[in-house]
């Protein structure tokens, strides 16, 4: 079965549009789809619109019943744990998924467990267009208007920098069970981010991430979105940044986001001979990383090349 775990919270204006979406391909593929919602917490009318999707799709939809989660992140992950399935996907709320998403993503893991085998843990994802409220294309691939690199997936590219959302992800049990072995929930900031670095840090050629080059969902963005597409071009985007800069607000963003960061990717620690000797070496450096001097952190960082794709230097004089 192919779990797609949807996260709600306030989202009436649009997760009918995205269930639908969800529900009208699932007959494309050979394998059993169930759609599974928390809702964490709703105050406007997304319980009542999912109660009525529910009771239209009984064999579509699964509603889990608990209290509220506190936050996406938290919200995913639980039903990560709680639901018992051979394939898992995100969904949010807001976007709309293409007719054949899950199709060519099913298809791509299919390939890769041929290639690898059924028992090894693999993920494949994919592009995603930046759309307008009402649906507008804004930019055929979110990559480029992010400015973002896809392929940079190994373990030390990715400790400072996230590439891969979690609406646009399939992966498999294995992958899963790996990435609920975690012991402090308030480490993991992102579900995404947390289950690829758990990908790359059991694969040194990163053979068991697969990006594919196409755009399978519609990435709706308005004035509610909890994560959205940044145009990292975006003239208005700069000028608010070196506002930021001059403020220090920036400089405070950056060493919280850092900690987060690491503290998170500390977790894999708990994966034990799982991972490989590359990704065991780096956490031992990071669990001695509060004890060093900013010279030495720079050092390290170098060494083991921890970097981002762009704005290293930023990043280097905050550690």
């Amino acid at each position: 079965m192919i779990a797609i775990l949807l996260a709600s919270y306030n989202g009436e204006k649009y997760i009918e549009e995205q269930i639908l979406s969800i529900i009208n391909q699932m007959d494309q593929v050979d394998e059993a789809c169930k759609i599974f919602i928390h809702d964490d917490g709703s105050s406007d009318g997304t319980t009542e619109i999912i109660s009525k999707l529910e009771k239209c799709y009984p064999d579509r939809i699964n509603v889990l019943e608990a209290p509220p989660c506190g936050g996406s992140t938290k919200n995913f992950m639980f039903m990560l744990e709680k639901v018992e399935a051979d394939y898992y996907m995100f969904a949010d709320q807001d976007d709309v998924w293409l007719d054949t998403k899950i199709k060519k993503q099913f298809e791509e893991i299919k390939r890769m467990e041929i290639e690898k085998s059924v028992e090894y843990p693999l993920m494949v994802f994919s592009d995603m267009k930046v759309v307008a409220e009402s649906l507008e294309t804004i930019n055929e691939s979110f990559y480029t208007y992010s400015n973002l690199n896809p392929y940079r997936s190994k373990l030390n590219e990715l400790i400072l920098e996230n590439v891969v959302s979690g609406c646009c992800m399939l992966f498999n049990r294995s992958l899963r069970n790996l990435a609920i072995m975690y012991t402090d929930i308030n480490k993991i900031k992102w579900h995404d981010w947390w289950i690829t670095e758990v990908a790359s840090a059991v694969d040194e050629s990163n053979g068991n991430i697969v990006y594919i080059d196409e755009p399978l969902m519609l990435y709706r963005q308005h004035g509610y979105n909890s994560v959205g597409a940044i145009d990292d071009l975006n003239s208005v985007r700069i000028k608010k940044k070196l506002k930021m800069v001059i403020g220090g607000e920036q400089s405070k963003e950056t060493r919280i986001y850092i900690r987060e960061a690491i503290d998170q990717v500390k977790q894999l620690d708990n994966l034990g001979n799982v991972i490989t000797s590359n990704a065991c070496d780096i956490i031992r450096y990071l669990k001695k990383f509060d004890a060093q001097s900013k010279i030495q952190k720079i050092i390290s960082f170098r060494k083991y090349k921890i970097s981002r794709d762009k704005r290293n230097i930023w990043m280097m004089l905050h550690l």
